[in-house]
């Protein structure tokens, strides 16, 4: 068992590299992996596998840098490649990495995508090209987000004009397993060029995804799953009849160690519940 350390904590201009999750697990599973565990293509009939992580790397990125100034290494593991148009960032840690454009870059204002099935392709096209692997991403297809600006006239009338879309990919291992944890995203203009992007996708071991496949078993056996509902309404009022979910979560990009569970997760009111095996209350892991 190793655990990686990243104690510099990565931010450009307010953009984190993925979702913050809350507080420190109390049933930590600090998981890497063994040189004996190998990685291919998951299936629920088949014996569980690692999810393969993805690093996109500055190699591999499109995002505009703008005319190159200097690379940054003086705050490992952080490695800073700073242009007059933005800065990208990898942590060689724990393999995130992320662009963003300084507010006055040309390149914001290049001509933007304007179909959302066309940015969502192209930008498929690009993190595929980068080594996202495919059978990891959501059978829904990306998400996408338009971004753009309003003004008022003299006679009060509103008008909007767009800017960009920001495509997303949500993560699923084993088939269908989410892992909502890992990111990946970026705001492509019609050159090619991204003026945004955030990616953080590690590796997920075998024995996390053979606990998510146990917890979901759990929920196909009537017995089974009675007794489990018992210990988690037991720990956690209202949660044994709340519609659950099973999930895989994962620490973010700046924890000290990275730290990865499988729950059954529930909402009791507003509040996000996750449950182990043994129905047992998990906290979210460190971000």
């Amino acid at each position: 068992m190793r655990t990686i350390n990243t104690k510099t904590i990565l931010t450009i201009s307010g953009v984190f590299l993925a979702v913050p999750l809350g507080a420190a697990c109390e049933k930590e599973r600090v998981r890497s992996l063994s040189e004996g565990e190998k990685v291919s293509p998951v299936g629920s009939n088949l014996a569980p596998v690692v999810a393969s992580g993805w690093r996109h790397t500055r190699e591999k990125t499109k995002f505009h840098l703008g005319p190159f100034m200097m690379e940054d290494r003086s705050h490992p593991p952080l490695v800073r490649y700073v242009g007059e148009h933005g800065v990208f960032v990898e942590n060689s840690a724990s393999g995130s990495s992320a662009g963003i454009s300084n507010g006055a870059s040309p390149a914001l204002d290049l001509p933007p995508i304007e179909n959302a099935d066309t940015a969502k392709a192209t930008v498929e096209t690009y993190f595929l090209g980068s080594g996202l692997p495919q059978d990891q991403t959501d059978p829904a297809g990306p998400g996408l987000h338009s971004s753009g600006s309003s003004a008022t006239g003299q006679g009060g009338e509103t008008s909007t004009t767009f800017s960009d879309y920001t495509v997303s990919f949500a993560r699923v291992v084993d088939g269908s397993i989410p892992a909502p944890s890992s990111l990946a995203l970026a705001e492509m203009k019609a050159s090619g060029e991204t003026t945004k992007e955030s990616v953080y996708w590690p590796e997920i071991p075998a024995d996390i995804i053979a606990d998510a496949r146990a917890l979901r078993q759990l929920q196909d056996d009537p017995l089974a799953r009675s007794s489990y509902l018992a210990k988690v309404e037991a720990s956690i009022p209202g949660a044994g009849s709340a519609p659950g979910s099973v999930a895989i979560h994962h620490s973010g990009p700046n924890a000290e160690a990275f730290v990865v569970f499988a729950s059954y997760d529930v909402i009791v009111g507003r509040t996000p519940f996750h449950f182990d095996l043994n129905g047992d209350r998990v906290f979210d892991p460190p971000y």
